[in-house]
């Protein structure tokens, strides 16, 4: 199947994503919108919709009238009712519709006057447009050209592969057809906006499950850089500097295993990486709240009207934001709400002497109380219905907590390192025990051993942070990134300096207005650091993440999932000086040279990035199978009834053809062929043969046009990665025919080792196939066949 097919599911998921995201609560919410600015209006659709489908979706799964049909009722109908209740409609449409049915009007009449309709409102919405885009129309062709290049970047690899990237999608892809079945919490209470949001899509536009997960990661790209490029805007200076950002982050290589592995995250369909563009929104919000406050703003709550005080809070936009992109951190992944905590704890100490007034403290304090709320209600109703927690929950405290780490590797070094020092010579020990304590206190004597000591232990710190904290770039990078930061808190150091010095000075003397819009000049110019100072505290609370095994902290994010968020924050610090330049530029320069300045700089960061050999890679997918099988299983979906078929291969086809037919998985085929009896009810069985068998999940790279990416990241890999075309697989034989078979803890674990899958197939083809195919050649042909795989197909009758 040519790639026409794929395209075709990519646009349609695109679109009826954009209308979920999109359209839909523009409608719905027409009201409340109106006046509102793009930015708000794009932040608001991205967090309030996700959690509107959520709660709904798993309330009416555990009311038990979760359904396919009542799914696409509640959907449609809201918005068909908001629909006709916020918009004006020509009633005149129903007059020509009785004059059609009485023959007093023709057909063509109705059709030319709805064709002249179709163009007058055409007009009408490109005069908005043009008028809406006045002014920024090179600002909005630049940042669309730079989304597209990224949504392409990131897309690339399903289109290379067409399977699943991650073997965590197969687990997800389980849990959203259980929604489609009607029973949410399938495996126990885990955090499911994000399942709720494909079910919700494929569900309601008739996209095949598959397809929507092979795509979701990729198309859901184009909100996350959105919603970066918006963070940039209340971070920046200069109007425009978010977009060398962007071009920088999408174009700059990275030299880490662990931060190709978080790139290559992004693509997939995943929960945490659907929910990193909430994250930006909260601190973001947070952000232009505290900025409120720094100007006089205060929001007084009253501890007797709670109902009134949760009207105040959704009545002020930033901490409506602030509250439900919390809300959708917690009801998506516990792992973005780590991300999230850092980076408004990262603002909040900016904004230190602000945070703790009366009318600022409390209404963050209920913020973040309402956000748990609305979060974690669905779950709290799941629970107390019976529902157990999901397992990987309990992993993930055990991870937090440090008790595997603690368990698996230090207690082992600890224990041999006591027997090697004690056990083997208790004199000499006793003596450097001695000799160590004598030592130690003529140091202490001294006063100089404690200081040293201090100082060796600041070195180690500082040591660790450098190699494996900030692990994403090589060393001259590095050193420049912490330069930058250096200089951004000598920048806040010299803010405060002059934020306290005039402050004293207005004590002392009543300032004029002149001199007060003075000062809120210099604020936003020069002296902007608040929202980059943030910044560089976080990519700091960030490195001690990554290097929290080093450092003997709780582990409380494994570094691939810090890696994009990092990289994202760090091409920021990286363009702020530019962005300064640019600031005091714009002062000077008219508003068509800045712009013409932006696009030379665009070209010129891809430009130089290409030349001087820093250009990304194309990234990867975990392969788990070859394309051909994808194709051939759509095809089979495509021209045999449902389930009147079933596939008999690995366990990678049964996510594929669970809405359609039925699988038999490789190895209970191979066991129950020697039984007596063996059934398989269909009257079509396909049995799928590697004569080639993979390495299973090694990883794959793409391969594309230069402009987009180089074939630099596979190197890295060694042995284990490969770059398409070339896959790393080994060969069927009749002495692994012979081989027993290795068994697992379940059964798709036979196949999912390198020898273990060349023993299966090994005996699929030499001890099954060359036999039935000669015993029964009418009752079955070889549907198709190339140099690594074969279908084979068996007519019966059921």
């Amino acid at each position: 199947m040519d790639q026409t097919y794929w395209i075709i599911e990519y646009v349609k998921l695109l679109l009826a994503y954009g209308f979920v995201m999109f359209v839909w609560p523009s409608v719905v919410f027409r009201p409340y919108l109106q006046g509102k600015g793009l930015r708000y209006r794009f932040a608001f659709c991205t967090t309030v919709t996700v959690m509107i489908v959520t709660t709904c979706v798993l309330m009416m799964g555990l009311l038990h009238i979760l359904h396919p049909w009542t799914t696409a009722i509640l959907f449609f109908g809201v918005f068909a009712v908001q629909l006709f209740r916020n918009y004006d409609w020509d009633m005149s449409w129903i007059r020509n519709l009785r004059r059609v049915s009485a023959g007093t009007m023709s057909g063509k009449q109705l059709i030319s006057r709805v064709i002249r309709w179709i163009g007058r409102r055409a007009r009408q919405g490109g005069g908005l447009i043009a008028e809406w885009s006045r002014g920024r129309r090179v600002e909005f062709a630049l940042l669309a050209l730079i989304i597209i290049f990224g949504t392409i970047y990131f897309s690339y690899g399903a289109f290379d592969t067409h399977a699943y990237g991650c073997g965590d999608q197969y687990v997800h892809h389980e849990w959203i057809y259980q929604l489609k079945q009607g029973v949410p919490f399938f495996d126990g209470i885990y955090p499911e906006g994000f399942h709720c949001m494909i079910y919700l899509t494929c569900t309601c536009f008739g996209i095949r499950l598959y397809t929507g997960v092979l795509f979701f990661g990729c198309v859901h790209m184009i909100l996350l850089l959105l919603a970066f490029y918006l963070f940039m805007c209340e971070i920046f200076n200069w109007r425009y500097s978010g977009m060398l950002a962007l071009c920088l982050f999408l174009t700059l290589k990275v030299t880490n295993l662990d931060a190709i592995f978080g790139m290559a995250r992004l693509s997939w369909a995943l929960p945490l990486e659907y929910a990193m563009h909430a994250q930006f929104f909260s601190a973001c919000a947070l952000l232009r709240f505290y900025r409120k406050v720094l100007k006089g703003y205060r929001l007084q709550l009253s501890i007797k009207h709670p109902i009134k005080n949760i009207r105040l809070i959704f009545g002020d936009p930033d901490l409506l934001i602030f509250s439900v992109s919390i809300a959708l951190t917690i009801a998506v992944h516990f792992y973005v709400t780590i991300l999230a905590f850092f980076l408004c704890l990262s603002v909040a100490i900016v904004f230190i002497r602000h945070v703790f007034r009366r009318g600022s403290f409390g209404p963050v304090f209920v913020s973040v109380m309402l956000s748990i709320g609305m979060a974690v209600a669905p779950m709290a109703v799941g629970f107390a219905s019976g529902i157990p927690f999901q397992g990987s929950i309990d992993w993930a405290i055990e991870i937090i907590t440090g008790k595997d780490q603690e368990e698996d590797e230090i207690v082992p070094e600890m224990v041999e390192i006591e027997y090697s020092s004690v056990s083997e010579n208790p004199e000499a020990s006793e003596e450097s025990a001695s000799e160590g304590s004598s030592s130690s206190s003529d140091n202490a004597n001294q006063g100089g051993g404690g200081i040293g000591s201090v100082i060796e232990k600041a070195g180690s710190l500082i040591a660790t942070l450098y190699n494996s904290g900030l692990l994403l770039f090589p060393t001259h990078r590095i050193a420049i990134l912490i330069a930058f930061i250096f200089a951004l808190l000598a920048g806040g150091l010299v803010k405060m300096y002059f934020h306290f010095k005039g402050r004293r000075k207005k004590e002392e003397e009543a300032e004029t207005k002149k001199e007060e819009e003075e000062e809120e000049t210099q604020k936003k110019g020069l002296w902007a650091f608040d929202g980059i100072l943030a910044v560089a505290i976080s990519v700091f609370f960030f490195a001690v993440i990554c290097a929290a095994g080093d450092l003997h902290l709780p582990m409380l994010l494994e570094p691939v999932r810090v890696c994009s968020t990092m990289n994202l924050l760090i091409m920021m610090l990286y363009i702020f000086p530019l962005d300064l330049a640019l600031f005091f530029l714009a002062r000077v320069a008219s508003a068509v040279i800045m712009k013409a300045v932006l696009a030379a700089l665009v070209l010129i960061i891809y430009t130089f990035v290409q030349i001087s050999g820093e250009f990304h890679g194309f990234l990867f997918y975990h392969f788990t199978r070859y394309d051909a099988e994808v194709n051939i299983t759509n095809r089979i979906i495509k021209n045999i009834p449902e389930k009147m078929f079933t596939i008999v291969s690995t366990t990678e086809e049964l996510y594929q053809t669970i809405e359609f037919g039925y699988h038999e998985e490789l190895l209970s085929f191979i066991l129950q062929n020697s039984e007596p009896t063996y059934t398989l009810p269909t009257p079509y069985v396909f049995v799928y043969i590697e004569k080639h068998p993979l390495h299973y999940a090694h990883y794959h790279f793409a391969t594309g046009p230069k402009w987009l990416a180089r074939e630099s990241y596979a190197e890295l890999f060694g042995t284990i990665a490969s770059q398409c075309p070339d896959e790393l697989h080994g060969e069927i034989s009749r002495e692994e025919a012979s081989r027993d078979i290795k068994f697992g803890a379940k059964l798709s674990d036979a196949a999912s080792d390198f020898e273990g899958r060349t023993i299966l197939e090994s005996k699929l083809f030499y001890n099954w196939y060359e036999k039935f195919s000669r015993l029964y050649p009418n009752e079955s042909r070889v549907v198709y066949e190339d140099d690594d795989f074969l279908c084979y197909c068996l007519v019966q009758n059921p």
